[in-house]
């Protein structure tokens, strides 16, 4: 029995350096599990051996890259138009206070009554630019005085002050005087800007 041994053992050490030098050490090892094997001079045929699981993990499924995070951008917008402001309305200047306003007749024998309300005093605008009558004054010698209120006085644009009639188409001037203010013998009429400064003065 001890030389079977033996004989089994060189068989094994012969086997295993050809295996070996041919490159199959792993043939030799699963060869060794099915051969004999001799305990206490006792033969048994052992049962195959389950080679052992491979402990490396295969490799995770190649994950897929994630799809892009950035938003495309937006479509580019064209610009509105630019807006033209329209030209702001042309101002016209305002109204000089003094000019060239001429007394060019009066009235001074009224025909209604012989409170004479039909009296009046004419006077026209004989600059080139309108003028502003506001609170000029017209006057006589007895100091009857009229204050001009807000008006204009377009170039060639002609006025009269009434003694006591109103007249709107030709200007709406009137004393609201109850008597005559002209006298009938002669008089002469002031007129004066509101800074008191004489424009014009008319005798009959």
């Amino acid at each position: 029995m001890k030389h079977k041994t033996i004989l089994r053992s060189s068989i094994l050490v012969a086997l295993a350096v050809l295996l070996i030098v041919g490159g199959n050490a792993k043939a030799f090892n699963q060869l060794t599990l099915y051969l004999p094997i001799v305990v206490d001079g006792t033969e048994e045929s052992p049962s195959p051996t389950t080679p052992p699981s491979s402990t490396t993990e295969p490799p995770p499924p190649t994950t897929e890259p994630p799809p892009p995070t950035t938003e495309p951008p937006p479509p580019t917008t064209e610009p509105p138009p630019p807006t033209t402001e329209p030209p702001p309305p042309t101002t016209q200047p305002p109204p000089v206070v003094t000019g060239d306003i001429r007394i060019i007749d009066i009235f001074y024998d009224g025909v209604v009554s012989s409170n004479e309300p039909d009296e009046y005093v004419e006077i026209r605008n004989y600059d080139s630019v309108p003028i502003q009558l506001q609170n000029w004054t017209l006057r006589d010698i007895a100091d009857h005085i009229f204050t001009f209120p807000n008006h204009v006085m377009q170039p060639d644009d002609v006025c009269r002050i009434y003694t006591n009639e109103n007249h709107p188409e030709s200007c709406g001037f009137n004393y609201g005087n109850g008597s005559a203010i002209w006298n009938n013998s002669g008089d002469t009429a002031t007129l004066r800007n509101g800074n008191g400064t004489l424009i014009d003065e008319y005798t009959y």
